[in-house]
């Protein structure tokens, strides 16, 4: 829902990942600072949850893409050879 990179989001922060594509048709968005993804061709809006609230597909929800979530702490007790990843630097 935020602008953040996870390297540098504040603490307690998560995430989803969602599949861009409805209907065979791949989709691409933008944020508009307030809470919300903009579809740019069709103008719909999607939430936080990946569901259209607006628009032409208002009413459709994004797949997610399979994910776990866990605390590092946890993760990394029963992971120990968990390699992490560091931010790109454009």
């Amino acid at each position: 829902e935020k602008a953040y990179q996870f390297s540098a989001a504040p603490r307690g922060w998560a995430g989803t990942v969602f599949v861009a594509r409805l209907g065979g048709r791949d989709l691409s968005f933008s944020t508009n600072g307030a809470g919300t993804f903009i579809e740019r061709v069709t103008g719909s809006r999607f939430d936080a949850f990946g569901r259209g609230i607006s628009g032409p597909l208002a009413g459709r929800t994004l797949p997610t893409v399979p994910h776990a979530t866990a605390f590092w702490f946890a993760w990394s007790h029963f992971y120990p050879d968990t390699e992490v990843a560091t931010a790109l630097r454009s």
